[in-house]
């Protein structure tokens, strides 16, 4: 049991490492864009803003999968909105209204950027068929 446990967390480090070796670049961009966002909070009359932390939120959703469009595909992507709104469906319960509003609001961001996406990839593809 033990033996199976630590393969799998092994196995589970390595795929991450990995990622993080193969993507270092679209890594730091993300996460510095992250922190710069957060940074920005603290100056004056950005508090203004209602809900700053969605649109910081949904900057890093759209930057990681604009620049990680090779390792996501169209089909997680998907798998992601639906998990997350099964995940609503069981929060709707307990009726946690800020939680169900980000929750929504990373669905409507990673529905539109698979829809951007796929509009792209119909494109280029019927651009090929033109050239030929």
């Amino acid at each position: 049991m033990y033996t199976f446990i630590r393969t799998k967390i092994i196995s589970l480090t390595d795929i991450a490492s990995n990622f993080i070796r193969e993507n270092v670049a679209q890594v730091v961009i993300i996460v510095s864009s992250f922190v710069v966002l957060e940074l920005i909070r603290s100056f004056p009359y950005i508090n203004i803003i209602p809900n700053y932390q969605f649109l910081v939120i949904g900057f890093t959703l759209l930057l990681s999968v604009v620049l990680l469009r090779v390792s996501i595909s169209n089909k997680k992507i998907m798998l992601a909105v639906l998990i997350l709104f099964f995940l609503a469906a069981i929060i709707t319960i307990f009726d946690i209204k800020r939680i169900l509003d980000l929750i929504g609001f990373i669905i409507f961001v990673l529905i539109t950027l698979a829809a951007i996406r796929q509009i792209i990839n119909d494109r280029e593809k019927l651009k090929k068929l033109d050239l030929e």
